[in-house]
């Protein structure tokens, strides 16, 4: 693993807290986590003015004034919406809140601030009536992503209020295809970063076991995997998959079957030679791939990088705090 260039993922990272890339402001808490994140996996958290950070993703959260606003509960996505607080428009989304609450946890913060009750109870009212939910109040999209974001909300804040877990996972049996992968929702084929998200969401439900026939999905999984991964049947390597595959065969105890040569000699081909990785080899890298890609390689047990625990998507150093159902393969694949 001695050509995979760390110092320069490390500068990578570093690089982006001075500022992020245009188009990735929409999404600035989620854009935040994947730095946070990655430079936790890279062991260079001391470089961050932590306090600093835990005081700007608190300033993010929208704690709902009146009632009709109670679904507004949660983390917006960017400080944008903050010169209307209080009004209908500005709301928090899951995949912010999630977020927000995964660097809380990188951090070191105590959740002292956080309104749960309001949290979750907002939480609640994007449940739709087959048990999944939409990523914000006006939201029209209601799928397996947000069901991870709710289940892992929950999980680090120890509490799931009224949120129904029985029709979330009969949800994710139901939107299981005939070769036992899993996709957005019923009757739609399986992806590789969907099942990620359904197999991480029964492990933090501990519903784990209500999956059938697990030793197949093992098997689709691995058949994922050429020189890179994939995450359909058909389509090209790409360096996320590493991630969505990689983690769902560690929740699954079937992590020790990857070919490490492999793996790695595709994120030698996706590596920039100044940091980060691309989604395809000989294209320039993005933050998304860069994270994801490196949290593969510690998957795949790289000395300098620190161990993820795949249920939350983050190190197991800070997952620690939280973990309440134990996961024996949650180190790295020579574990």
């Amino acid at each position: 693993m001695e050509e995979i260039n760390i110092p320069s993922h490390v500068d990578f990272f570093k690089a982006l807290l001075r500022g992020l890339p245009e188009g990735a402001h929409s999404s600035y808490m989620t854009s935040l986590f994947f730095i946070v994140s990655g430079l936790d996996v890279l062991n260079e958290l001391d470089c961050l003015n932590k306090q600093e950070i835990i005081d700007w993703i608190y300033k993010q959260q929208i704690i709902p004034k009146i009632e009709p606003n109670y679904a507004s509960a949660g983390f917006r996505a960017n400080p944008a919406t903050s010169s209307i607080e209080g009004s209908y428009w500005d709301y928090g989304n899951l995949a912010s809140t999630y977020s927000a609450l995964g660097m809380l946890l990188i951090l070191g913060d105590d959740f002292s601030r956080i309104d749960k009750v309001n949290l979750i109870g907002g939480i609640k009212l994007l449940q739709q009536e087959a048990g999944n939910f939409t990523s914000h109040k006006d939201g029209l999209e209601a799928d397996m992503r947000f069901i991870f974001c709710v289940c892992a909300i929950c999980y680090i804040l120890d509490y799931w209020g009224e949120i129904n877990q029985e029709k979330i996972v009969d949800f994710i049996l139901k939107s299981q295809s005939y070769d036992k992968s899993i996709g957005l929702y019923p009757g739609i084929e399986g992806h590789g970063g969907l099942t990620y998200c359904a197999l991480s969401s029964l492990f933090l439900l501990n519903k784990i076991d209500a999956l059938p026939e697990k030793e197949f999905l093992i098997e689709w999984l691995l058949m994922r995997q050429g020189i890179g991964f994939h995450g359909r049947i058909g389509k090209a390597p790409d360096s996320c998959y590493g991630y969505w595959i990689g983690l769902s065969l560690q929740i699954l105890g079937g992590i020790s079957f990857i070919d490490i040569n492999d793996n790695i000699q595709f994120y030698q081909e996706t590596q920039f030679f100044k940091g980060g990785f691309s989604k395809y080899p000989c294209i320039e890298p993005d933050l998304v791939h860069s994270y994801l890609g490196l949290c593969s390689i510690a998957i795949m047990g790289h000395p300098q990088l620190s161990p993820i625990y795949g249920p939350l998507g983050i190190t197991v150093r800070s997952a620690l705090r939280v973990i309440k159902n134990p996961l024996s393969q949650y180190t790295t694949i020579n574990s």
